[in-house]
């Protein structure tokens, strides 16, 4: 390319100084170089992009989920170009604290707790409580200095046995090892291109053995201060475990604003931003917050002795500082902090929630004036004066325990009688807080504007959900209006037309499943779940408030969970019935009146997800095209997994699902599409349908195509149960006792123990020979040659004299019942004549159809004959063939024009 660039640029110098004559030669040459440039322009483009496709391809195969992070999230990159000196100055003036050594004064209003009820467990961690951190812990956790990760101790007991010793030791003596204090610290970019320091977040690499022994700490800490009430969950949501803070806040105070709209009330909001909360918080506020909740002097020496030996130093790519004391703020990572830091705001907020009522939000609801979440706190007041003193209270205290506040950060909306009113301003750290109207906030995952409402919303979460199908669709992968936008991708990424309905890609009933989930569906279950949530608050506020859930005119979230809690109950009256064709006792019921909690909340969303399959199964059996699936009874159901999907080719996926739903380009089908006048078939003159083409076309049969897959699937087929014959253990399923209503024993006597363990074919005998209807295998037995009947396999044992015939047949789904009946009639006398010659003769017909089904009649034949202590395994490898699916895709595709 660089040598056809230079002649173009000498054929151009040549064309100034040459004669019309020749410029007509040279422009000549030129448009001929330029040609062959572009091709080779365009080629090398392409080249590239198959190479990033490929790359692509492989790291999202090694790693799904981290190629999806990384898909999704904003670029970040950039290294820290500021010299050691300026850091290590920057860092000294940020955790530095002149006063830590002056204790805080006690102000006016100060709330000291009652004497604890429930005494602090300061017994040495058990080995109980270590080991549940541990396996709480994330196994990709970075580790600290030491290099130990977590996963030393989740895969090793005995290792974790002595740490347990260590950590009993170092709390009895009330020490801290100076490696749990001394951490290295590492800054990440916050964005791309990153260089000054505020670009940087930093990050504590903290030993994984003192994030155990105080995770240990923190979690009695936080049973302790729970336990004895001396956290306030209608205010104080944050580090609470059990407890859902971030929804319920966002939803009680998005319900005061809507109740404020709609009621002509007045109302204040004020969102609070304070200026490095977690940097900025003295550790003399710590310490007076763990004397004023009663918390054990041995605790207390060991986080004084913590934080005062604190000390880290930064890496960077080029240098490493010198280890900086933490004289202020806690160590972000560390496991104690979060616990410490919300004790230290609850100091703040008891003595401050007096300077205002409650809200009124009318019909006899009131909300405290105050709701933090960690750091995050907020305001909610009905009088103005009330909003004043509270934002003075709140200033005095920060004031008082220096740390502050950040106005440009902070936001406040005001209602007057059900409107918004920009003109009242407030003010903190004597400077005006902007108000909605001036910039939108976004607290607790939820935007705040002068609308108050949600419409903008959701037209953002409709374009960001098209920008993230757009980043899929851009990056290379085979692969209600934002539904809409999903069902346009995976329709174009599976390879289906368009008219390929949602049944098709959603119901979990269907024949053939595949792991795509519906937007819609997951809308209603998470805002069922959020109701839910709210319903079994303990919070008495949110209670007695009762938010109301807003989901539009079609689907009302309320009624929806009604009537599913209705149906547990009805199903509960009925009791455990038969569905299908499991033995009785191989599955439990779950009762509405004896769950609890989540599962109660598990349950209801399981029942709404079953409404809604029911809803697409009604769907399918008014569509006579696409719901032909539902007159299949003898087919079982196939789940493709995305790990198939992956590993499996894009036409193959496309001639899956389309042959499944009747939407392949059969004849008859393009004349219903209007793409084609005459549906006959090219061979017969026959009505050329989907069914047709695959399994019924005479001259397709008898120019041998539906042998040629047949072979191909008895092949592989022939291949596993050669392979398996040698396994001959079952598993014992669990046995089950009868009992007569209402009584301890079946009848007199003992009680009858029964199994429904699988008889084993193959059992008695180790001489099992296996022969099939095939060029390349041996032949059937001489008893089996002398008839005129050839079974597709046989397998023989000599010793026992017994037969077992399997005979393949590879049906359309709705002929499957019919195939199994014909086979075994065909068969039934060549059984009943070698039984007379004294060989022990089963027959066991098999129906594989395209999409890899068994017929339900004769369940799974390997299984039956006792092929394999794992009947599990042989069905991996079928799936992992892929047999007869690309049979029928050739055949499908290799159609007569």
């Amino acid at each position: 390319m660089e040598t056809l660039r230079k002649q173009k640029k000498n054929l151009r110098k040549q064309m100034k100084s040459a004669t019309e004559e020749e410029k007509n030669g040279l422009q000549e040459l030129w448009r001929g170089l330029k040609a062959r440039h572009s091709a080779l322009s365009r080629a090398e483009s392409a080249r590239k992009r198959r190479s990033q496709k490929k790359k692509n391809q492989e790291r999202f195969y090694k790693d799904p989920f981290k190629f999806a992070r990384q898909l999704f999230q904003q670029p970040r990159s950039g290294s820290l170009s500021v010299q050691k000196e300026q850091l290590e100055a920057h860092l000294r003036k940020t955790y530095s604290d002149p006063n830590r050594e002056i204790p805080l004064s006690e102000p006016a209003g100060l709330v000291w707790p009652d004497a604890p009820g429930e005494d602090f467990n300061s017994k040495p961690p058990s080995l109980k409580e270590i080991n549940a951190v541990v396996q709480k812990a994330r196994a990709k956790s970075a580790p600290g200095p030491n290099g130990v990760p977590y996963l030393l101790y989740k895969k090793c007991p005995n290792v974790l046995k002595r740490l347990h010793k260590i950590l009993r030791g170092a709390w009895s003596n009330l020490k801290i090892s100076e490696q749990w204090m001394s951490p290295d610290r590492v800054y990440t970019p916050k964005e791309q291109n990153s260089t000054e320091i505020n670009q940087f977040r930093p990050i504590s690499l903290l030993n994984v053995e003192g994030k155990i022994f105080f995770s240990v700490m923190a979690s009695r800490l936080t049973r302790y201060l729970t336990e004895n009430g001396y956290i306030n969950t209608s205010v104080q949501k944050g580090g609470i475990p059990g407890v859902s803070g971030c929804l319920e806040h966002a939803t009680m105070i998005w319900e005061a604003i809507q109740r404020a709209k709609s009621e002509k009330l007045n109302l204040d909001v004020i969102w609070l931003d304070l200026a490095n909360a977690y940097g900025s918080v003295p550790h003399q506020m710590i310490q007076l917050a763990l004397r004023m909740y009663h918390v054990p002097e041995d605790i207390q020496v060991m986080l004084d002795d913590y934080f005062s030996g604190f000390r880290m130093r930064f890496s960077t790519n080029s240098y490493t500082t010198d280890w900086i004391n933490l004289e202020i703020g806690i160590a972000m990572g560390c496991t104690i902090s979060p616990i410490l830091f919300v004790m230290a705001m609850e100091v703040i907020l008891k003595a401050a929630e007096n300077s205002a009522g409650p809200a009124n939000l009318g019909g006899g609801c009131y909300m405290p004036p105050l709701k933090a979440f960690m750091d995050d706190i907020t305001i909610i007041c009905s009088k103005e004066y009330e909003t004043r003193r509270m934002l003075e209270r709140l200033d005095v205290l920060m004031a008082w325990c220096r740390m502050k506040f950040k106005p440009k950060k902070s936001r406040s909306l005001s209602v007057r009688k059900g409107k918004i009113d920009a003109t009242t301003i407030f003010t903190v750290a004597s400077q005006q807080i902007p108000t909605v109207s001036q910039e939108p906030v976004k607290s607790l995952g939820r935007w705040h504007d002068s609308s108050m409402k949600d419409t903008k919303r959701g037209l953002e979460t409709v374009e960001l959900a098209t920008e993230g199908l757009l980043a899929i669709n851009r990056c290379g992968l085979q692969v209600e209006a934002i539904e809409a936008k999903i069902n346009e991708f995976t329709r174009r990424w599976l390879g289906v037309p368009p008219e390929l309905t949602d049944v098709a890609r959603y119901c979990r009933k269907a024949k053939l499943r595949v792991p795509l989930k519906s937007i819609l569906e997951e809308y209603k279950c998470g805002k069922a779940r959020l109701l839910s949530m709210l319903e079994d608050s303990e919070d008495p506020i949110v209670k007695t408030v009762q938010p109301t859930m807003k989901t539009g005119r079609k689907w009302k979230v309320v009624e929806a969970v009604d009537e599913a809690k209705e149906c547990l109950k009805i199903k509960e009256v009925i009791g455990q019935t038969q569905i299908d064709s499991k033995e009785l006792g191989s599955s439990t019921a779950k009762w509405w009146s004896k769950a609890e909690g989540k599962e109660k909340r598990d349950m209801v969303i399981n029942e709404m997800r079953l409404n809604e399959d029911s809803r697409r199964v009604q769907k399918a059996v008014q569509q006579p095209q696409q719901g032909q699936w539902t007159n299949w009874d003898n087919a079982l159901q196939k789940s493709v997994t995305w790990n198939e999907i992956w590993h499996m080719a894009p036409l193959r996926i496309s001639f899956l699902i389309s042959s499944v739903y009747d939407l392949l380009p059969s004849n008859a089908n393009l004349v219903r599409w209007g793409k084609k006048e005459d549906p006959t078939c090219p061979l017969c003159q026959g009505r050329q349908t989907t069914e047709h083409a695959l399994s019924s076309c005479k001259i397709a049969l008898s120019q041998g195509r539906y042998t040629w897959r047949h072979n191909r699937v008895l092949k592989e087929l022939a291949a596993i149960i050669s392979t398996a014959k040698g396994e001959t253990t079952l598993p014992n399923t669990n046995a089950l006792i009868f009992t007569t209503e209402g009584g301890a024993k079946s009848w007199h006597g003992r009680p009858v123990r029964t199994t429904n363990q699988i008889k084993c074919l193959l059992g008695g005998c180790d001489d099992w020979e296996v022969s099939a209807d095939l060029p390349e295998w041996d032949s059937h037995p001489s008893i089996i040659k002398e008839t005129r009947l050839r079974p597709d396999i046989v397998i023989h044992s000599g010793s026992t004299q017994q037969l077992i015939m399997v005979e393949l047949t590879v049906p359309y789904e709705n002929r499957m019942e019919e195939a199994h009946t014909y086979k075994r009639e065909k068969y039934m006398n060549l059984t009943k004549e070698l039984e007379n010659a004294g060989y022990k003769a089963v027959v066991m017909p098999v129906e594989d159809q395209l999409a890899k089904w068994y017929s339900a009649g004769i369940s799974n034949p390997s299984r039956d004959e006792g092929m394999g202590s794992n009947p599990g395994a042989v069905q991996k490898k079928k799936k992992k063939d892929n047999r007869e699916t690309p049979g029928s895709h050739d055949l499908g595709v290799a159609r007569p024009p």
